[in-house]
């Protein structure tokens, strides 16, 4: 009896001690980008974009995609980031929001161009999302909530046009976790920097965004995405308080932003009544 009660500690110690072990791996983390390859991303980013395309217009004004360009290639430029594969898309959506995709492709709502006061601000969130892209939280991200064997049949040319919708809103309308917001806050203000831009713009955005929260308007899907707005603010200002910035005037300045700003608009509304 005695060695029988033995045995079966033996074997319950064994059994809670492997599950303790497994419980503390990080299997998403180890499985994500190892098994989803470079052509699987590649697709998988093509395919969000095609449903993006077929429920909003996209700006392929000459004039627009240079102006945002220029300022992507500013933060790339000054951080050493291939640029080159690095692509910008302009959407006429009211919904204040920009969001990275797959396969280095990022996604820049009308609407925020339209809520930014300065091509600083802009450029901030430009250098938040770069750096989503950066350090590989757009897969991360998918994989967790989506599932791995979901996103490897969605490439593998089995996904519906349901499915497809439901992984775009994935990326557009709900949060990265915290601490994935943390990293991408902390290289954007080391972009900036480089770049000659003061992130106390991102966050002052980043308070106006927070302030938000008691009345959120209809149009506000960067709410949603961004959470802790303040607090994340609070802790760019802290980070900024350490460093020497010496930042000069972006994009032709205030003015030629509300230029732009008003040029975006006119065209937005234009496919928005098509």
């Amino acid at each position: 009896m005695r060695k029988a009660l033995q045995h079966f500690l033996l074997v319950a110690l064994w059994f809670f001690g492997t599950w303790l072990v497994l419980s503390s791996i990080n299997f998403t983390e180890i499985l994500n980008i190892e098994q989803m390859t470079k052509e699987n991303e590649r697709k998988l980013g093509e395919l969000i974009l095609d449903v993006i395309r077929e429920n909003h217009e996209e700006v392929e004004v000459d004039s627009v995609l240079k102006y945002v360009v220029g300022l992507k290639d500013l933060i790339c430029g000054a951080n050493n980031i291939e640029n080159s594969s690095l692509t910008v898309h302009i959407i006429s959506n009211e919904n204040v929001n920009a969001f990275a995709l797959p396969n280095r492709h990022l996604v820049v709502n009308s609407g925020l161009i339209g809520y930014c006061s300065s091509p600083e601000e802009f450029t901030g969130i430009l250098a938040h999302e770069i750096a989503h892209i950066e350090l590989r939280h757009v897969m991360q991200k998918l994989v967790k909530e989506v599932g791995l064997m979901m996103l490897m049949t969605i490439t593998g040319g089995e996904s519906g046009s349901r499915i497809m919708r439901g992984v775009a809103n994935t990326l557009s309308s709900t949060a990265f976790d915290r601490k994935q917001e943390s990293e991408a806050d902390a290289s954007a203000v080391e972009y900036l920097e480089h770049a000659g831009i003061d992130p106390e713009h991102l966050a002052s955005f980043l308070f106006r965004l927070s302030r938000e929260k008691g009345n959120i308007p209809k149009y506000f899907e960067l709410l949603s995405t961004h959470p802790n707005s303040s607090d994340r603010a609070a802790e760019i200002l802290r980070v900024r308080k350490r460093q020497n910035f010496n930042p000069r005037p972006i994009g032709g300045g205030v003015e030629a932003w509300k230029m732009f700003q008003e040029h975006v608009n006119d065209i937005s509304n234009l496919n928005l009544d098509d």
